[in-house]
């Protein structure tokens, strides 16, 4: 048996899969040796771990979501509300950097 990275269009690894060796490699495969535990992106047909970051430092460009509404950043947004409270902010900036979620809180 042989174990693929399976990614989709942008090179975001979304699943791995057991083939037969009998078998052709998946289209949008990439062999690996073991299973993967972490985030993972197709660079070049090489296998790359996803880079992390913090809310303080967002990579660039990146889409932030926040109460359903998306909000494109091409530089480091300073972040305001209409109300105090405690908002979740989904940030995604491309297939090289981890997914990730923040909770941030706004008490002016």
């Amino acid at each position: 048996m042989k174990r693929f990275a399976i990614f989709n269009d942008d090179g975001r690894v979304i699943s791995e899969q057991l083939q037969a060796d009998s078998l052709s490699p998946p289209e949008n495969g990439v062999e690996i040796e073991n299973s993967l535990d972490g985030e993972f992106y197709i660079e070049e047909g090489e296998l790359k771990t996803c880079l992390d970051f913090e809310l303080s430092n967002l990579p660039l460009p990146c889409v932030l979501t926040i109460e359903g509404e998306r909000y494109e950043c091409s530089e480091q947004p300073e972040l305001s509300f209409d109300a105090p409270g405690n908002y979740v902010i989904h940030v995604e900036a491309g297939p090289s950097y981890r997914k990730k979620v923040f909770e941030y809180a706004y008490y002016p």
